[in-house]
């Protein structure tokens, strides 16, 4: 019974600790992804070539799972990981993918509530231009006619 308590407390602490510090968690994974990617210029160059969804498709996952716990822990880390990808994988084969998707949709949305209007207007754009039959299609045309009219977002 000992040994459960024990094991309950040190899961509670860990908990408690990844809420409080998810961004120093998240830091190391990111660069860790980064690294095996290479720069920006790398990903961009590559995403003219064949294959190129083969080789990243496991790379832009990994930036979706991370993504999506930030989304649920730590908004400036999510925005963090959402720029970047979006940022590597914009003009590539990728941009097409769900889960870039994600990315575009949530990274807007935070920026509303940011009142960055500019930045969250264009992911807007941006999604509707990708993502003609999207799931968020509706939201993305509606945030975008909001922002027109409620902050002169052209």
């Amino acid at each position: 019974m000992k040994g459960i308590l024990i094991f309950v407390a040190i899961l509670v602490i860990g908990g408690i600790y990844a809420l409080a510090n998810f961004g120093q968690i998240a830091d190391p994974i990111l660069a860790h992804i980064v690294l095996q990617e290479g720069s920006v210029d790398t990903v961009q160059a590559a995403g003219q070539k064949d294959g190129f969804a083969t080789t990243y498709q496991p790379f832009l996952d990994q930036r979706y799972w991370l993504a999506h716990v930030a989304s649920l822990m730590d908004d400036d880390t999510y925005l963090k990981v959402a720029a970047d990808s979006v940022t590597r994988y914009t003009g590539t084969p990728l941009e097409t993918d769900p889960e870039f998707a994600f990315f575009l949709m949530h990274q807007a949305d935070l920026l509303v509530a940011r009142n960055q209007f500019d930045a969250a207007g264009a992911l807007y754009e941006q999604y509707s231009k990708d993502f003609p039959s999207g799931d968020e299609l509706s939201e993305a045309r509606s945030a975008l006619s909001g922002l027109r009219i409620n902050h002169g977002f052209q």
